[in-house]
């Protein structure tokens, strides 16, 4: 089982999970599902967003920084360093590749999103694949597509680029390339290759995946079909242990099995957003830990 009380998870455990998972599923399993949920989240990337054929999964691909881009590729400044140290290589969490495009992959977990990343992942995509349609992907536990990119350009020394943490992703990442680089790609060009996804909406497609016994997967010897199951079980354990659980997935009716004592609802996040009222619901003391992770995700703007 990869869902185990008290082991901490991250972002690497949940693309190893995740993505390890697809490398080993036959792609007639998830590959359309996959991209039919891209589509639905960034509706201005869906035209280019084909099935042209078998897509190639890899982990934790590295990439050299060309000599002339390193000092606008900033690593996070080390404790007690005057200033940033330049970035000689650059490392995506996937690569989701198809004869057609590719996709880097940028997971998030402990935070949204860390805007110089994405610069520097975008740009490396568009550099080395230059010949094929790129996307870059970020999956983290946000709601919503992230609105603001929560940077001052002018404290990664990007002065010129003039932004603050209240623009958009999409115009730090246009401007970064502008101006750092001399890569030209406008606002409009850059949201059409950043997608976004949620863990919550991964999780509840690996749950709703078909597994046809009359379809591809009947083909497959049966010792290998028990374990792709096991292995999809656990992915979905993993990410429900987590509170990574679409709105709306069992969630409404876990909660209406539980009661609310007067005397603990101060503890309570809001939930006003997922269940009207809490007279009908009963909710014991000893199961708020249990639940606090779906409140949160259930409830944050």
């Amino acid at each position: 089982m990869l869902a185990r009380r008290g082991i901490r998870i991250g972002e690497d455990d949940l693309t190893h999970a995740v993505m390890g998972l697809f490398r080993y599923l036959p792609p007639q399993l998830w590959f359309q599902e996959f991209l039919r949920e891209l589509r639905k989240r960034n509706p201005s990337a869906s035209s280019m967003l084909e099935i042209s054929s078998s897509p190639k999964v890899s982990l934790w691909p590295s990439y050299q920084v060309p000599e002339q881009w390193r000092r606008s590729f900033w690593r996070p400044r080390p404790r007690g360093a005057q200033r940033p140290i330049p970035k000689g290589t650059i490392c995506p969490d996937a690569l989701i590749e198809t004869d057609r495009w590719v996709m880097m992959v940028e997971s998030e977990y402990s935070r949204d999103l860390d805007a110089e990343q994405l610069f520097q992942q975008f740009a490396i995509c568009a550099r080395e694949y230059r010949e094929r349609e790129f996307f870059l992907l970020l999956i983290n536990k946000a709601l919503i597509r992230p609105c603001f990119c929560g940077v001052h350009s002018e404290r990664l020394n990007k002065p010129e680029a003039l932004i603050g943490p209240q623009n958009s992703l999409e115009e730090f990442i246009s401007k970064s390339c502008t101006f750092s680089l001399g890569l030209r790609f406008s606002e409009e060009e850059v949201k059409e290759r950043l997608l976004w996804a949620n863990w919550q909406s991964i999780q509840g497609m690996l749950a709703n995946l078909a597994f046809d016994s009359k379809g591809v997967f009947s083909d497959i010897p049966r010792s290998v079909q028990e374990m792709i199951e096991r292995m999809r079980e656990d992915v979905c354990a993993l990410l429900e242990s987590q509170g990574l659980i679409p709105i709306g997935f069992d969630a409404a009716g876990y909660m209406s099995e539980l009661s609310v004592h007067s005397n603990i609802i101060p503890q309570l996040p809001v939930v006003s957003p997922v269940v009207k009222t809490l007279s009908d619901l009963e909710i014991d003391a000893n199961e708020i830990p249990k639940w606090q992770n779906v409140f949160r995700y259930c409830c944050d703007p």
